[in-house]
């Protein structure tokens, strides 16, 4: 199996911005938004987390208005909660190892790839201010045309734009959307623990290895392209511990 291209979330994988964001004001934003846009209370209600809540609108909302109302809803969504991710901007930081493995994957000739949940200003600016913006060869945040994670439609266009096929391509992620995503696209989902999920909950979800950091991923990629076919991702053993 040769890789040739990997794609990674962004926020708690590559950077660390959600950590200075005041979700619970964020959330109250958006929800006043839906509410105004007449969603009922007990339709957001189900959904307790900001992000879980902006993802399942674009179904709940879609049972309300015609596609390209749902599309404005969501932009205004969008907006207010970038308000809240541009202050905490000045905060953000590379994870551990990041720039490195960048330059690793770089330069073996690999395609690089970020899917993000995360606004396109935001994800941008991120991306320049830690230094990783010469090593990405495609973004695509929540703004981008298409439903965002955990649907696969942002990673098929950006292997796309990549020009790489799913077979030959990794999903690097600290979410269970991050491997959902993966598995529909048909990518290998690798796990990485260094977000708000654990390791139990990424393999449960499905990715086919989880890694402690991104420093080990090198390692992966040598093993995938030196021993492990992929085949649905389903040969090999899974979740060993590197």
């Amino acid at each position: 199996m040769k890789i040739k291209a990997v794609l990674f979330d962004f926020d708690g994988t590559l950077v660390d911005i959600g950590s200075y964001i005041d979700w619970r004001s964020a959330r109250k934003a958006v929800a006043g938004i839906y509410v105004g846009y007449g969603v009922p209370a007990r339709t957001i209600m189900k959904y307790s987390g900001i992000v879980t809540l902006y993802v399942k609108m674009y179904d709940e909302l879609g049972r309300i208005f015609p596609p390209s109302k749902v599309l404005e809803v969501q932009r205004e969504a969008s907006r207010a909660v970038e308000e809240y991710e541009l202050v905490a901007l000045s905060r953000s930081a590379p994870m551990p190892g990041c720039l490195e493995v960048l330059r690793w994957i770089k330069g073996r000739g690999t395609r690089v790839g970020v899917i993000s949940l995360n606004g396109e200003k935001v994800a941008c600016r991120a991306l320049e201010s830690t230094g990783m913006a010469g090593y990405i060869d495609a973004l695509f945040s929540r703004d981008s045309p298409g439903r965002p994670k955990p649907y696969p439609d942002h990673i098929v266009s950006c292997l796309g734009v990549l020009g790489c096929r799913p077979g030959e391509s990794i999903m690097v992620g600290d979410s269970t959307s991050d491997i959902t995503a993966g598995k529909s696209a048909g990518v290998l989902p690798v796990g990485v623990s260094t977000g708000g999920y654990l390791a139990e909950e990424l393999a449960e979800a499905g990715a086919y290895r989880v890694i402690g950091g991104l420093s080990e991923l090198p390692r992966l990629i040598e093993e995938l392209e030196g021993s492990i076919a992929h085949d649905g991702h389903e040969r090999g053993a899974r979740n060993r511990p590197l």
